[in-house]
């Protein structure tokens, strides 16, 4: 590089916003495509060849107060009336809250929060003494001196049948295949499968103490979202991108756990790809070259994870591209 001159250091820094992914879908670019300028005096200065060396390639998060709540309820079928009612007083909430920021991998959240699920099984709920619900086997009300049932403390996996053979709630982050058929979209999902034990382990069966007829009580559970900050809207896309199905499944689409994103980019017109690089927190060393082929005073980056090149990475409003390089010119082509 001893025929090159170093013009500048630049940042390029781009930030998202709503109206630049408005103004994407205006003009038929892609979504997860980010367009870069360079400087002008650079761009159009007289030169031989143009040069890029990039030092580094990260995406800075927007600083942000993220927190989900997550809603289990708890339903009871009596299969002789048909009728279907909430068992309020075991349906729970659990939720998580953390501070994200670029040191913040939304996996680690995911940890957090499922550690909460876990922590279904072994809360207290107090079942009244006068329910109308009968208990699983081995387990009974406390009585008062007289022998009448009283308010009694149960753990909640204890009180659902089949409780502790299934974590309540899981979630996770998954590559699918894209509904268009074209590559791979990423989603959140939070999932319950407990409505898939077989319907005998959820069943409880009690004789009715006045007509000493049997009844049959059928659990399931459904889940939804009971509380979402601002910031975790964002992230997850909760209001408008957002596919339920209670009885099961919490899916967001296209969420971003802002692990690494593969960059593909038009500077690198030499790899029949146009892959840059992973982004990265560490410079890149030693530093990557490009000679421009064009004269355009622009150009663009496009972001796809980087364990799963086919699925497309769109960046949240407020968070920014970040890319640092060296602007060279040269008398002479690169070797």
């Amino acid at each position: 590089m001893s025929d090159c001159q170093i013009a500048q250091e630049v940042n390029f820094r781009l930030v998202v916003t709503e109206k630049d992914n408005e103004d994407k879908k205006r003009r038929g670019v892609k979504p997860n495509r980010y367009e870069f300028k360079f400087p002008e005096n650079w761009a159009n200065a007289s030169k031989e060849r143009s040069i890029v060396g990039l030092r580094g390639l990260f995406v800075m998060p927007k600083y942000r107060d993220v927190f989900v709540g997550i809603r289990v309820r708890v339903f009871v079928t009596n299969s002789e009336a048909g009728e279907t009612e909430e068992r309020r007083e075991l349906s729970k909430t659990f939720g998580y809250g953390q501070y994200c920021d670029y040191r913040t991998r939304l996996r680690e959240f995911n940890d957090s929060i499922l550690k909460e699920a876990i922590k279904l099984e072994s809360e207290t709920v107090i079942i009244p003494a006068n329910s109308l619900y009968a208990l699983p086997s081995g387990l009974k009300m406390n009585t008062d001196a007289s022998g009448h049932p009283v308010d009694t403390r149960f753990q909640w996996g204890d009180v659902i049948p089949g409780g502790k053979s299934r974590i309540p709630v899981l979630s996770r982050f998954v590559f699918v295949d894209n509904p268009t058929g074209e590559g791979k979209t990423s989603q959140y999902v939070f999932e319950c499968h407990y409505n898939e034990l077989p319907e005998a382990d959820r069943t409880i069966t009690d004789t009715d103490p006045t007509s000493g007829d049997l009844s049959t009580e059928i659990y399931s559970i459904q889940i939804e979202v009971s509380r979402m900050s601002d910031d975790a809207k964002e992230i997850f896309h909760y209001e408008s991108d957002t596919r339920t199905d209670k009885s099961k499944t919490l899916i967001f689409q296209n969420v971003y756990n802002y692990d690494g994103c593969a960059l593909f980019s038009n500077l690198d017109s030499m790899s029949e790809d146009g892959f840059l690089a992973n982004t990265r927190r560490d410079p890149i060393i030693p530093i990557k070259y490009y000679e421009l082929k064009n004269s355009n005073q622009t150009f663009w980056v496009d972001t796809y994870a980087a364990f799963e090149r086919d699925a497309p990475v769109y960046l949240n409003p407020g968070d920014a591209l970040c890319i640092e390089a060296q602007l060279l010119t040269s008398a002479k082509p690169l070797l």
